[in-house]
């Protein structure tokens, strides 16, 4: 099942190479099927890969007004996942607003949405399940998908040193305890959670996949990016840097051991098992433990970065 699965994965993909390739020859710009919102800056976490709470808090987010603009963009109509993140989405004030203004504009400027997606480090239980309770409802009867991503970085006080917050573990149980609740009444929330492969946690994915399993979560497990614009990390490259005893932990063979998810892993990467050896301090590209790929055109649209929509450029 799982290689007829991926097979459809990869033949869509070659399929969105040869469209792609075929539209770079004639100059035309392909339809905008996924989308990804850095909705805040702000954060309440100080995650040891990530320096994005070091923005100055006197330096705003963008105005609700904006994203309600860009939502009525004709550039969304194809429209078929729309991801929120950050920061921590749920900081934003008007992040129900937010919410409504995506259900309210969906149905006539991104008719074809199939999935809303927001990454959370899980730690705001009462916003984040005040938030979810209605909208899932809601979505459930466009037959539209919401995606929680859930931060974790290991199982227990571990991903509270990684996150550098106390009690940061203990709060998202808070929080997966009441969105299991959910959705026993709602399938079509769908919860998961997003590791980030650091030094401190490189043997922590077994348990961590473990712990997925035991919860029907689907897992994304990527290596740390180090980047002066995203994260804000560049200073932390050192620490941040994979040995190579790390990168044999990180990338091994499905076939000796077995993958972190306890069957087959579909790695887009593997250094490891190429001619030549993965070397100190890369980084592959991220892999997802549960083959759930999104193999469409995507565009990401960062906070500090955007002024006007890049199709108006």
């Amino acid at each position: 099942m799982a290689r007829r699965h991926m097979a459809r994965y990869i033949a869509k993909l070659i399929g969105n190479g040869i469209h792609h390739r075929r539209l770079r020859l004639s100059g035309k710009a392909c339809r905008l099927e996924s989308l990804s919102l850095e909705i805040t800056h702000r954060c309440i976490c100080r995650c040891s890969m990530c320096n994005i709470w070091q923005i100055p808090p006197e330096v705003p987010d963008l105005d609700l007004s904006v994203w309600q603009e860009l939502l009525c963009s004709p550039e969304l109509h194809h429209l078929r996942e729309l991801d929120l993140t950050g920061g921590e989405p749920f900081l934003r004030h008007d992040a129900g607003k937010l919410l409504q203004a995506i259900c309210e504009a969906q149905p006539a400027h991104f008719p074809r949405l199939r999935t809303l997606a927001i990454t959370t480090n899980g730690i705001l239980t009462d916003r984040i399940l005040g938030h979810v309770r209605p909208l899932v409802a809601h979505l459930q009867k466009r037959g539209i998908d919401l995606v929680l991503s859930c931060g974790v970085d290991a199982v227990g006080n571990l991903h509270d040193r990684i996150r550098n917050y106390p009690g940061a573990w203990d709060k998202l149980q808070e929080t997966f305890a009441g969105l299991y609740r959910i959705r026993e009444s709602h399938p079509n929330l769908i919860l998961g959670i997003k590791t980030t492969i650091i030094p401190l946690n490189i043997r922590e994915l077994i348990p961590i996949a473990a712990y997925a399993r035991s919860n029907n979560l689907f897992t994304i497990i990527s290596p740390r990016i180090v980047t002066p614009n995203r994260f804000r990390n560049s200073n932390n490259e050192e620490s941040l840097r994979f040995t190579t005893e790390d990168l044999q932990e990180m990338i091994h063979d499905p076939s000796s051991r077995g993958p972190v998810t306890g069957r087959r892993s579909w790695a887009i990467f593997a250094p490891a098992r190429s001619a030549s050896p993965a070397q100190p301090g890369s980084t592959p590209s991220s892999f997802d433990t549960t083959a759930r790929f999104s193999p469409v055109r995507s565009c990401r649209l960062h906070w500090e970065t955007f002024r006007t929509p890049p199709w108006e450029n």
